[in-house]
């Protein structure tokens, strides 16, 4: 047994991750950096595979969202990365409700909900295109779920700040 490991470990509550998600994840992994076609198909199969598990799909979009983001040579990555933040915003509301369920359960400690890349990554987009209107939409959004996005003022100020330019434009 190891420094930080203990017998609860054993006994992890976390729900079981399809062995098929896991690899092929582990594929894309491996070709990300090295093999555009190879990438994409090994995530379009972690997708597949990764369907009926909600927290295998919040990590298959965060690594998606990731992926395409850092694709600058890419005339169409912008795009499709925006459009996966479409569809990971949409089921936020789920992936929260499944990890208040799964890991909150009845504790007396504040809910904080977990890291949603896809708004914050959604808002950057927007905002760095000059569509101000759409970024503090969705930084409004993200808000409202409570999410953070890693700066004091959060979302919430984030959305004032977009407010001001877009009536400065």
């Amino acid at each position: 047994m190891g420094f930080f490991s203990s017998d609860k470990d054993k006994d992890s509550k976390m729900p079981k991750q399809n062995d098929r998600y896991i690899l092929a994840m582990e594929e894309f992994q491996k070709a990300k950096f090295s093999d555009d076609e190879k990438a994409r198909e090994y995530l379009q199969l972690a997708f597949r595979e990764a369907e009926h598990n909600i927290f295998d799909m919040h990590f298959w979009y965060n690594h998606a969202i990731d992926y395409y983001c850092r694709q600058l040579d890419d005339p169409e990555a912008e795009a499709k990365c925006l459009q996966l933040c479409k569809e990971n915003m949409a089921m936020a509301p789920d992936i929260i409700a499944a990890y208040k369920n799964e890991y909150h359960k009845e504790s007396l400690l504040d809910f904080i909900p977990p890291s949603i890349p896809a708004f914050l990554t959604a808002a950057e987009i927007y905002e760095a295109n000059g569509e101000y209107s759409q970024a503090a939409e969705v930084s409004e959004k993200a808000a409202d779920l409570h999410l953070r996005d890693g700066t004091p003022g959060g979302f919430k100020a984030r959305k004032e700040r977009l407010e001001k330019k877009l009536y400065r434009s």
